[in-house]
């Protein structure tokens, strides 16, 4: 919803922070939503959800921007026509888009992947966990892999949010700390980033 609003004010993001203080500010909005996972309270997820929201808009104009000022330099440098270079570069750029979520998703299943049903219970989890056993039982679910389920799903059998085991705190920790340390790199990359020329000084 936020990101659909703020489109609309990407131009003024534009204008007042330039394209590579936008990209930044974009930046910092995915570390905020990526760091607010270490203390998950609700109105601390909806606050970084509102912070990517927000500048997830003029983000993708930024990096558009500079998009349009590499085939501009990579036109001028080489003499290819620019209507040339812009369909490579998008495509590049498309690419590495689309591949790094695979990429974090395949973090995330190694990271997650030794969650048994039986890891890390306490004594509050106890009846729960003897509720996921008898249920086991008696459908028969004797290979079942439980690491299938979702928050509100699991295949062939009823269960709650409740009902699943929580990855250890620990691993939480490490995944979170390395999705932190790649975007805060991103954000710091940003400043080494030329400013692009203001079109008030194009001829």
């Amino acid at each position: 919803f936020l990101i659909g609003i703020f489109s609309l004010a990407s131009p003024i993001f534009m204008r007042i922070f330039g394209a590579k203080g936008t990209l930044a500010l974009g930046s910092l909005g995915v570390v905020m939503f990526v760091a607010v996972n270490f203390y998950p309270r609700k109105y601390m997820l909806y606050a970084g959800s509102m912070a990517l929201g927000v500048t997830s808009a003029p983000f993708f104009v930024a990096h558009a921007s500079y998009m349009a000022f590499l085939c501009d330099s990579y036109s001028n440098i080489t003499g290819i026509a620019h209507t040339k270079i812009v369909g490579v570069f998008y495509g590049i750029y498309t690419f590495i888009l689309g591949v790094s979520k695979p990429v974090a998703f395949t973090i995330s299943s190694f990271v997650l992947k030794g969650i048994s049903l039986s890891a890390n219970v306490d004594s509050k989890q106890n009846t729960t966990q003897s509720k996921i056993y008898q249920e086991h039982s008696q459908n028969n679910y004797t290979d079942f892999d439980y690491s299938l389920c979702g928050a509100s799903h699991c295949p062939y059998m009823e269960t709650h949010t409740e009902m699943l085991l929580q990855p250890k705190q620990n691993m939480v920790y490490v995944l979170m700390s390395s999705y932190t340390v790649i975007t805060l790199t991103g954000f710091v990359l940003c400043f080494a980033l030329p400013c692009l020329p203001s079109s008030k000084s194009a001829p």
